[in-house]
């Protein structure tokens, strides 16, 4: 019964994850012109985790039972770190972008809606 609840719980967690691989693609692309190597990058970066975490946790947990949540907690802080550099990273994107576009009206060339 467990071992069938995990896996059905997994395939949920999975089914979540889905959207936020789609989502950050697409933010990327956004920001900066996706190429085949970026989009490699961005998808091995994606499918390390789920290949990775579960070794980890089956060397750790039976020495170590409070390490899944130490581990759940260094994931978490991670995500957090890099959504706080993305963010960054693209306001300077869109101030830059801002900037360009104020001195194009400056030079008396037409300006660009910023979308």
């Amino acid at each position: 019964m467990a071992l069938k609840l995990f896996q059905i719980l997994t395939a949920v967690v999975g089914l979540g994850m889905d959207s936020v691989y789609a989502t950050g693609l697409l933010w990327v692309e956004q920001y900066t012109p996706l190429t085949r190597f970026k989009g490699a990058l961005f998808t091995l970066a994606s499918s390390t985790g789920p290949d990775v975490l579960p070794i980890l946790v089956g060397q750790f947990i039976t020495r170590e039972p409070m390490f899944m949540v130490y581990l759940s907690l260094g994931a978490v802080s991670a995500c957090m770190v890099v959504f706080a550099a993305a963010h960054r990273f693209a306001i300077r994107v869109r101030e830059e972008g801002k900037q360009k576009e104020v001195e194009k009206d400056e030079n008396g060339e037409e300006s660009k809606e910023m979308l």
